[in-house]
């Protein structure tokens, strides 16, 4: 019966420590009985997101003017190089080098013989590390006709400079006799190596020496 009657005028209570529950009987006299509570297990903190990894992935090479693709140069599947030749193209009466925008297996897309527009996709190169986000490459200009052959004093023809750029290297001597549409020097120009041909047969002579930059359009080889 006093048992009973001190249940009774007893206080229990439910303490939370640390995320566990304890009962606490508090008797009349101040003594406390503290016993754990059953309660929901705790909830396991959350496991650490797994970091992200980095993908791979295919980037396209565009057309960066109109024209014909000539030829390959590798091999389909190659693994090749970033700023490595891939292929050749011609406009304009220009052969111009294709490079490879990033490393990794190469895909072509476009078949050679045939002709593209440009920032149409000629290849894509898969297993590449995904890229900084980078200003796009400006829209090709507009296609301008082919340089006709200038005639200058004395009977000679003029070879001007189809676009601006920078004169690499001769492909013939000085004087050697020429072709017409035989490759005389190659051009650099937005990364870009362009060959230029004689639009006549003859002598040639050099205006302009290798490594010189060039406007549109500046005489820099002339046919006697």
């Amino acid at each position: 019966m006093e048992k009973t009657k001190l249940a009774e005028q007893s206080a229990q209570y439910v303490v939370n420590v640390d995320g566990v529950n304890y009962n606490v009987l508090v008797a009349p006299a101040g003594t406390m009985v503290v016993a754990p509570a059953a309660g929901p297990a705790p909830v396991p903190a959350a496991a650490p997101a797994a970091p992200a990894v980095s993908t791979a992935s295919s980037v396209p090479i565009p057309a960066p003017v109109a024209g014909t693709i000539i030829r390959y140069s590798v091999n389909e599947g190659d693994e090749v190089k970033a700023e490595q030749t891939i292929l050749i193209m011609e406009s304009m009466k220009m052969e111009l080098e294709i490079k490879s925008t990033a490393a990794g297996k190469i895909h072509f897309i476009a078949p050679t013989g045939k002709p593209v527009t440009a920032q149409q996709p000629l290849a894509e190169i898969s297993g590449a590390a995904i890229p900084a986000a980078k200003a796009a490459p400006a829209p090709a200009a507009a296609a301008m006709p082919a340089p006709a052959a200038a005639p200058a004093s004395g009977g000679k023809v003029v070879i001007p400079a189809p676009v601006a750029g920078t004169i690499i290297r001769y492909s013939v001597n000085e004087g050697d006799v020429v072709k017409a549409e035989q490759t005389i020097l190659i051009i650099e120009s937005m990364k870009m190596e362009l060959e230029i041909k004689s639009t006549a047969a003859g002598k040639v002579h050099f205006v302009v020496p290798a490594g010189k930059p060039v406007t549109a359009q500046q005489p820099i080889a002339e046919i006697g």
